[in-house]
């Protein structure tokens, strides 16, 4: 397995970065669906978003993209905007988790 200047596996490396691209492209749509409103379509990112999270053990976010997910067809705009707030929050701190350590590696290889 080949290996960066700060030891982070170049595949690992990729998975992250993938990840983060796609995850905010999720997120970015997610509240593009609250303002259509689409709550089928939220349901459906919410459930891609909720697997993501999984593989990468980001559970909270993981739980409020189920939590959307299963929510019925009777949720009224308010709720719905709320529980996308709530994630958009999660994955910001989601996010800010993962890039802190790597920009502190990186900021030591300099």
């Amino acid at each position: 397995m080949e290996l960066g200047a700060d030891g982070e596996s170049v595949l690992v490396r990729e998975i992250i970065d993938v990840f983060l691209s796609d995850t905010q492209e999720k997120v970015d749509s997610l509240q593009k669906a609250v303002l259509d409103p689409d709550l089928a379509g939220a349901q459906r990112i919410a459930h891609s978003l909720k697997g993501a999270a999984k593989q990468l053990e980001i559970l909270q976010l993981a739980e409020d993209a189920e939590r959307l997910e299963s929510s019925s067809a009777e949720i009224d705009g308010g709720t719905l905007s709320l529980l996308v707030l709530t994630i958009v929050e999660g994955w910001r701190e989601a996010k800010q988790s993962i890039i802190d350590p790597r920009e502190s590696l990186s900021d030591r290889q300099v």
